[in-house]
């Protein structure tokens, strides 16, 4: 999470230089910051996730580290990569991104300076937007990260099938919505306009 917030900004900034649109600079610079940070933090996630799913899996998280790659080698550890930096970009253009275009859009409607009042409405559309647009890679990223090489059968094409088919259709890919919007929605309404106010203390413009 730091990462990717610390990525979007100078990213975002760069592609205004370049001469790209305000909505669309945002939405690249989300995809860009998320994809980086996906990157750096996929060993950490295919962790996380066997642990949650199965806490004997590994005597501890440390310990976790050289059994894996003697179980599966260092592919073991990027394991879901695809979906994992997926999620990462998608997630923080919904997160970052759509917090930033609404903030703006909204005090372009209101016709006012900006204040906490317009922090705090775009981070609730943020959660929405967050937690929607996540939930499908959210479920293909952990089937994919709990498995093993022999367990995980065919391409992401193939899970987007056996999810369609086991989960009962679309809307399979939106299980767990409602834990991830609760787990978002409060996370946005606090982090956002608490980050606002420090950079305003800090003498930082906002975001």
């Amino acid at each position: 999470g730091s990462l990717r917030g610390g990525l979007y900004l100078p990213i975002r900034d760069e592609l205004i230089q370049l001469g790209w649109g305000a909505g669309s600079s945002k939405a690249i610079a989300g995809l860009l910051a998320g994809f980086l940070s996906g990157v750096a933090s996929n060993p950490l996630e295919v962790v996380k996730i066997r642990l949650l799913a199965d806490g004997s899996a590994y005597p501890t998280t440390i310990q976790a580290v050289p059994k894996l790659i003697a179980e599966e080698g260092l592919r073991g550890y990027f394991r879901g990569l695809g979906l994992s930096v997926s999620r990462a970009a998608v997630i923080n253009m919904g997160y970052l991104g759509c917090y930033d275009y609404s903030k703006v859009a909204l005090v372009h409607i209101l016709q006012g300076p900006e204040t906490w009042r317009h922090h705090v409405a775009a981070s609730l559309t943020t959660g929405l937007v967050a937690a929607t647009v996540s939930a499908p890679l959210d479920l293909l990223k952990t089937r994919a990260m709990h498995s093993s090489a022999s367990e995980l059968r065919g391409s992401t094409i193939a899970q987007l099938r056996l999810v369609l088919q086991d989960q009962g259709g679309v809307r399979g890919f939106f299980r767990g919505w409602l834990p991830a919007y609760l787990r978002m929605g409060p996370h946005t309404l606090i982090c956002f306009p608490i980050q606002e106010q420090v950079r305003a203390y800090l003498g930082l413009s906002y975001i």
